[in-house]
């Protein structure tokens, strides 16, 4: 009797411990998957961010030349305006 006791301990005490190898290992695996997952997915929000800020300042200048080019034409405006008036003075 006292020699099964021991034996069954002897075995639950082994695959108490196997099974905490098992999860240990298996823990391991799963960090190591997960890490690899987060890092993709810091990657992927980098990106983005670079792009986000790489459209910002698209924008930016987008703004920047149409406020240009709305200045030129009004410069164009006036000058035609002036060149008209100018020849009307002088056919009149």
């Amino acid at each position: 009797m006292n020699l099964q006791l021991t034996i069954l301990i002897s075995i639950l005490t082994s695959l108490f411990f196997l099974l905490i190898v098992i999860f240990i290992v298996d823990f391991k695996k799963l960090k190591t998957s997960e890490n690899y997952k987060l890092n993709i997915l810091k990657n992927a929000i980098l990106q983005e961010k670079n792009i986000t800020s790489s459209l910002k300042n698209k924008s930016q200048k987008i703004d920047i030349l149409q406020k240009k080019t709305n200045q030129q034409l009004l410069t164009i405006r006036i000058k035609v305006f002036n060149l008209e008036f100018s020849l009307s003075k002088i056919f009149s």
